[in-house]
């Protein structure tokens, strides 16, 4: 029982470790949980921010009528060049961070979830009937029109999990998993991806033969940061080399190495 309890302790020194080396700003990381629970509270239509940028849109879009379906399209390249592409690490300093409206067009640059949270806010505000939804490998924005399919922009993709406007409405897809991991480990710097390799290492190297576990996992360390550095771009193959790695890197840490009994001597 006590090496069963010394591995779960050190298993989740190790979960910690690794929280903080994804998620260092430790406020964000708190306030992304509740984000994430309240999808449609990023949407702020009447926020000053969103109301500048909707009169630069109203104003470059003013000079002739247009329909609906096609001022929803100019906004979505108004956006796309309003608000930059750029990862959540290099804007936020985390792996992940969903902003609300304002904080996205504050920082001036943003990935998917930022660009639609400020897409469904400046076409909430220009009268439409505009939510949110995707999956964990995108996020676009999906117009409703009366009696006449939705409109959706920003890379609308078939497998919806989450609306802004119902919450969390489907399950987990296999492909969006790997695509989502793939994606968030592409742009994961390098010296963070050290820190996690030492802190695994350090936490699931037994106490007996620690040395011997840590030139193995140490070598596993090299192969895993060489095939991340690749950035795959097949999920299949992704996923393949992922669980890969995980099974050897486990196997280096828990397998037993067995330890040469001295000679026995015996007295004449």
């Amino acid at each position: 029982m006590r090496g069963i309890s010394g591995f779960l302790l050190r298993g989740l020194i190790l979960l910690a470790g690794w929280l903080l080396v994804l998620y260092p700003n430790i406020p964000r990381a708190l306030r992304q949980v509740w984000n994430l629970w309240h999808l449609n509270l990023l949407i702020e239509p009447d926020h000053p921010n969103v109301a500048r940028l909707t009169q630069e849109f109203k104003d470059l879009t003013s000079a002739q009528p247009v329909p609906p379906r096609r001022q929803v399209a100019l906004l979505e390249a108004f956006v796309q060049e309003r608000i930059p592409f750029a990862h959540d690490w290099t804007t936020w300093g985390n792996v992940d961070y969903w902003p609300t409206a304002s904080e996205a067009i504050d920082a001036g640059r943003e990935d998917c979830d930022g660009r639609a949270v400020v897409a469904a806010s400046i076409l909430r505000r220009l009268g439409f009937d505009a939510h949110i939804e995707g999956n964990n490998r995108h996020i676009w924005v999906a117009v409703e029109f009366p009696d006449e399919p939705p409109e959706k922009i920003l890379g609308a993709q078939p497998h919806v999990i989450f609306r802004s406007d119902r919450g969390w409405i489907g399950g987990l897809h296999a492909a969006t998993v790997l695509t989502g991991m793939r994606y968030s480990l592409d742009h994961f710097p390098l010296w963070q991806w050290m820190l996690v390799v030492v802190s695994s290492v350090i936490a699931l190297a037994p106490r007996r033969n620690r040395w011997i576990v840590l030139r193995l996992s140490a070598a596993l360390a090299c192969l895993g940061l060489a095939v991340l550095s690749t950035r795959v771009r097949s999920d299949i193959l992704f996923g393949l080399m992922l669980a890969a790695l995980a099974a050897a890197a486990l196997g280096a840490t828990l397998w037993p190495i067995r330890r040469v009994k001295p000679p026995v001597h015996f007295a004449c």
